[in-house]
């Protein structure tokens, strides 16, 4: 039987040999091909460039054609179904494309992010959380557990997945790793 800290010393460890060899074989250009669009719609909707950055790179690093088990797509691996909410908002068209598009995939990521972040109040941790697992399952822990630290809350709820998701975009974000 495992016990939970060995649990616990699982986790970080595959934290870690993750972070370690993401930094020696992320391909580094492919982010830089779209920094364009990464510093304008980072700017435009009030993120921080090297969040991005960092969410890119673990989500897809820097693949624009990657799809996901779960269907989501290109570089920032936003589903269809959330894009097509996401346009909607918005009030701009869908198409099947529009995902593996750069420019449209990091203008959705971006929002969505920006969206994210306004919803959890500013905090990085949930909002993240949110991008990876959804918006409503966040919410859901909240209300499970309102009175303890989002750490707390990733740490008692969020599946293996989503705390591996944000705890590598935060390592890359805070040591500026893309």
């Amino acid at each position: 039987m495992i016990s939970p800290n060995n649990i616990k010393f699982l986790f970080v460890v595959l934290f870690c040999v993750s972070a370690i060899i993401g930094n020696f074989f992320s391909p580094q250009s492919n982010i830089n091909i779209h920094e364009m669009w990464v510093k304008k719609y980072a700017r435009e909707f009030f993120i921080d460039e090297n969040l991005i950055a960092a969410m890119i790179m673990t989500e897809s690093s820097g693949d624009v054609k990657a799809v996901s088990p779960k269907g989501a797509q290109g570089l920032m691996q936003i589903t269809p179904e959330t894009a097509k909410n996401l346009c909607q908002k918005l009030q701009i068209s869908f198409s099947d494309d529009i995902l593996l598009q750069p420019q449209q995939n990091i203008f959705l990521g971006c929002y969505y992010i920006h969206y994210l972040l306004d919803s959890f109040y500013g905090c990085k941790i949930l909002a993240l959380a949110a991008y990876n697992c959804g918006p409503n399952r966040v919410k859901k822990w909240l209300r499970k557990t309102p009175n303890i630290s989002a750490v707390a809350i990733l740490k008692t709820h969020a599946p293996l997945e989503t705390k591996h998701f944000v705890w590598t975009v935060l390592y890359r974000y805070h040591n500026s790793i893309r």
